[in-house]
Order: C-alpha cells, then sequence, then structure tokens
C-alpha cells in the first residue's frame, strides 16, 4: 500500500516538475531558433558581420544563464 502512495506522489511530482519547465525549455528552444535566424540572414552580409553575430549571441546566451540562474 505505501508503494503505490509513493509511487503516486512521485508521478504528481514529476507532472508539476514538467509543468515548471516547460516554459524554460520553450524559451531556451526559441532562443537558439533567434540564433539560427539571425546567423542565416547576417551570413549574407559579410563575415564580420557573421563573427559579430556569433560572438553576440554566446555573449547574450552567458548573460541570461548567469542572471536565471541555469
Amino acid at each position: 500500500m505505501n508503494l503505490r502512495i509513493e509511487t503516486n506522489q512521485r508521478s504528481g511530482l514529476t507532472r508539476q516538475i514538467a509543468l515548471l519547465a516547460g516554459p524554460l525549455v520553450l524559451q531556451n528552444l526559441s532562443q537558439t531558433l533567434l540564433g539560427v535566424v539571425d546567423t542565416y540572414f547576417v551570413s549574407r552580409v559579410s563575415t564580420e558581420a557573421l563573427a559579430a553575430v556569433g560572438l553576440s549571441s554566446v555573449i547574450f546566451f552567458a548573460v541570461v544563464m548567469l542572471f536565471r540562474g541555469g
């Protein structure tokens, strides 16, 4: 009986964690997609512009991770 209660509590906890993690996953995917799209469009301008976008994407990601606590 106790095993069944613990399993139900774990599944509830897993669901709560998934609900909390969902927006973070979507944010990370959208940020990655934004970097890919930026890289695609800027790659047609020049190699210097492409290098600048690549560097700024890494710096932006590091700042976001620093303040978000990821």
